[in-house]
């Protein structure tokens, strides 16, 4: 049986990517834990028509943009989306990136990025023996 699949290549994120995606994953992880206390307090979010989900998804495109602007610059926010392409999806373009982690799901998105940030640990280590020489990698 013949099977068509999409043709992914993935590549490995440069240290400023990397620290990207560390930061990229804390926001997101933050909006997953606000969405938690949401939760267990009860939170009325009836100013919002679609309610709770409504309220996630706002806060999960401010994070990513925040993000974006923070690492990128507003002017180059097209290059921080194609780069989470790239490394994350192994393409050049992919689906809005809200949408992606609401249909992919917060946690399963964490623990994609979880997994290349752990594949990627050595730029951790690089950078901070780095930091420690005083060095700029940046």
């Amino acid at each position: 049986m013949h099977q068509i699949l999409p043709h992914k290549e993935y590549r490995d994120p440069t240290h400023w990517e990397y620290v990207t995606l560390v930061s990229l994953r804390n926001a997101i992880n933050t909006v997953r834990i606000q969405r938690e206390q949401a939760i267990e307090f009860e939170l009325d979010f009836s100013k919002h028509k679609g309610g709770l989900q409504e309220a996630i998804e706002l806060d999960i495109t401010e994070g990513i943009y925040n993000v974006g602007k923070d690492m990128y610059g507003k002017d180059k926010l097209r290059e921080f989306f194609q780069m989470i392409y790239e490394v994350v999806m192994g393409q050049k373009s992919g689906p809005r990136l809200p949408v992606f982690v609401m249909l992919y799901g917060i946690d399963n998105t964490i623990d994609l990025l979880n997994e290349i940030i752990e594949k990627n640990k050595y730029m951790f280590d690089e950078l901070k023996e780095k930091n420690i020489k005083n060095e700029n990698v940046l």
